[in-house]
């Protein structure tokens, strides 16, 4: 009886135990489930979330962003580019490297609407393009996703400006080691101060040269005829004229002009106080009836009341001579005078000028002088 008593006990206490492990499974696999739809809720919810924050959008956007891709939709900006100047590997390499670095992003505020979202693309300061996001598809939990719409890339900033100059027209003009040929030529320009006299005469001109854009920034180099250095800066405003004369006929314009210059210094200066001789002595060089001829004879009265007492030319420079038409040339000089005041002051003058003669019968003779 007792053992009977005792296995409908073990029979009951079992049963118990197995209605608990069911009841827990029960319950633990209806937690799990109910705990997995939570989560992927939750999930969905932060998925939501996160696809709703537009910064997300772009970084990823960004991470995935090459140097090649930018450079294949750059759009027109290589074509910009003088090959002559600048190869294509040389592009190219100038371009893949400039881009093969840090690229940030800013929100544009003045071109953001509820429907579009822009943010510009910066490298090193510089904005090199544009990116816009739009809705896509419906809202999640009240989150509104955004995708990438578009992109667009402007590289013209890394374009560095054209470079231009002016130059006398028998210089050479480099840009690296490009000599510039006329196709660069953008404009010719008078000498200021002959700019009186180009209706009288077919004068020389200055030549103005622009090149580029390269990427990265365009080094010009000047020469002269004979391939030596020039400095511009040391130019003066007007600049000096191309030589095209044969060395002979350089020989005696240079003879000639030089012994010009000095005659007019001692006439204009009443050197040695005698105004009649100084006077004999220049006239043979005038051509009667120029300019320069009735200049000199205007002069003449006024010159007893010259306040120098002696006057010496210490320097003399040729820069050009020009052959210009019909037996015309000009010469374009520098001469340094120190004159001897009746005070005993001595002055120290330089003198730049343009002088235009004429071959006549009876030899070369001046007929213009234009100081600058």
């Amino acid at each position: 009886m007792d053992n009977l008593c005792n296995c409908t006990k073990n029979q009951q206490a079992t049963g118990k135990k197995r209605s608990f492990w069911r009841f827990l499974l029960i319950y633990t696999a209806v937690f799990l489930g109910v705990a997995i739809v939570g989560l992927t809720l939750f999930w969905c919810y932060i998925d939501a979330y996160e696809d709703s924050r537009t910064k997300r959008t772009i970084e990823t956007y960004i991470e995935d962003l090459t140097p090649q891709y930018i450079y294949e939709h750059c759009g027109d900006v290589l074509n910009s580019i003088d090959p002559k100047l600048q190869s294509a590997e040389e592009r190219d390499r100038a371009l893949l490297d400039f881009l093969d670095g840090n690229i940030t992003y800013a929100r544009k505020a003045s071109e953001c609407t509820d429907e579009r979202i822009v943010y510009v693309l910066r490298r090193s300061g510089k904005i090199i393009g544009k990116v816009e996001l739009e809705p896509q598809g419906q809202k999640r939990f009240g989150f509104t996703p955004w995708k990438i719409a578009r992109d667009s890339f402007d590289l013209s900033c890394l374009l560095g400006d054209a470079a231009t100059v002016t130059v006398d027209s028998t210089m050479q003009v480099y840009a690296g080691d490009v000599l510039l040929d006329e196709s660069y030529v953008t404009q010719t320009v008078k000498y200021a101060a002959l700019e009186d006299y180009y209706d009288l005469y077919s004068l020389p001109c200055k030549l103005t040269y622009s090149a580029g854009p390269i990427f990265g920034q365009l080094q010009l180099r000047i020469t002269d005829a004979d391939g030596n250095p020039v400095d511009l800066s040391q130019e003066s405003d007007s600049g000096h004229c191309l030589n095209n004369c044969s060395p002979q006929v350089h020989q005696e314009l240079d003879s000639y002009i030089r012994d010009f210059i000095d005659r007019y210094t001692r006439y204009l200066t009443s050197r040695l106080d005698n105004r009649q001789e100084n006077y004999s002595n220049l006239s043979p060089l005038l051509l009667r009836g120029s300019d320069l001829y009735t200049r000199v004879n205007k002069a003449f009265d006024g010159l007893q009341y010259g306040q120098s007492k002696s006057d010496t030319i210490t320097d003399f420079v040729t820069h050009s001579l020009v052959m210009l038409e019909d037996g015309k040339y000009l010469c374009d000089v520098t001469y340094e005078v120190d004159t001897l005041g009746r005070d005993g002051s001595l002055h120290h003058s330089v003198n730049n000028a343009y002088i235009f003669l004429v071959r006549t019968d009876s030899g070369l003779k001046a007929e213009r002088l234009v100081s600058y």
